[in-house]
């Protein structure tokens, strides 16, 4: 019977697209409230991701259109972040 042969060694893959949940867990885990996860999972980001996580948590702390409590969610991830920076 005949077979395929599929050489995927160039393909390319954006670690992003790999499973959305993933990333959505991230987020999930950023904006629990618990410094020692929040620490851990950004973290295990690549220094773009890191910068990306740090702009977006500072619109959602400073621009209109925020819940109250993602802002403090936000507040307390940025705090945990900058808290790790200093160490």
């Amino acid at each position: 019977s005949p077979f395929i042969v599929i050489d995927i060694s160039m393909a390319i893959i954006n670690p992003m697209d790999i499973d959305a949940n993933s990333f959505d867990s991230i987020w999930e885990v950023l904006l629990s409230r618990e410094p020692v996860m929040v620490s851990a999972a950004y973290k295990s980001l690549q220094p773009d991701e890191q910068a990306a996580v740090r702009d977006h948590l500072q619109k959602m702390v400073t621009e209109p259109g925020w819940q109250p409590g993602q802002r403090a969610s936000a507040r307390i991830a940025l705090d945990v972040i900058h808290e790790g920076s200093n160490n």
